[in-house]
């Protein structure tokens, strides 16, 4: 099981921001899928399904978060995983 990870309310929106605006779009070139029984190479022929997926995914994040009053969040994605 991961550690779990909280990050300050605007961290998260800047990361989840970060990760739809650069990355999310970025996935179309093709990607790596790294787990910790190994890797799995996403071709961009196959990568749409998976970025639309994750785009989904991180707006409903974004969104939910934005709406809320809390202060910290956890699961989001690594602030060091982002350019």
């Amino acid at each position: 099981m991961p550690t779990v990870r909280t990050y300050p309310k605007d961290k998260a929106l800047e990361t989840l921001k970060t990760a739809l605006a650069e990355q999310v779009p970025d996935m179309l070139n093709g990607f790596v899928i790294t787990t910790s029984f190994g890797s799995i190479n996403i071709e961009p022929e196959f990568a749409e399904a998976f970025r639309n997926l994750a785009a989904d995914i991180l707006q409903y994040q974004l969104n939910r978060i934005t709406a809320s009053h809390i202060t910290r969040v956890e699961f989001i994605p690594r602030p060091e995983a982002t350019r």
